[in-house]
């Protein structure tokens, strides 16, 4: 027998559950989609238009949106840093320690 965990992502019902709110996001308007749009202020999370993420150079010809979860850090990054920090990119769960990120490490 097969459990959900052994589905390819297509058929897994939490990659089911999370496509069909994409699909709701990104029917609406430019407008409703635009009032989370990502920023330096929300750490670059949230949504991007079509075309407005550049890589190598050139326009990539998709809309996003960016999300993160947060983890508890013991960062040496100033509060207003921490939240764009990547140092906790190397935890392995919320109660993993991290390391210092690599602008702490020089300063420490």
């Amino acid at each position: 027998s097969s459990s959900s965990d052994d589905a390819p992502p297509a058929e897994h019902p939490l990659w089911t559950a999370l496509e069909q709110a994409a699909r709701a996001f990104f029917a609406l308007s430019h407008e409703q989609k635009q009032s989370i749009a990502a920023s330096r202020r929300t750490s670059y999370r949230g949504y991007q238009r079509l075309g407005a993420e550049i890589t190598n150079g050139r326009p990539d010809w998709h809309e996003c949106v960016d999300l993160m979860r947060d983890f508890p850090s013991t960062c040496a990054c100033s509060p207003k840093r921490r939240r764009a920090c990547h140092c906790g990119d190397q935890a392995q769960s919320e109660t993993a320690s991290v390391p210092l990120c690599s602008s702490a490490r020089s300063s420490a």
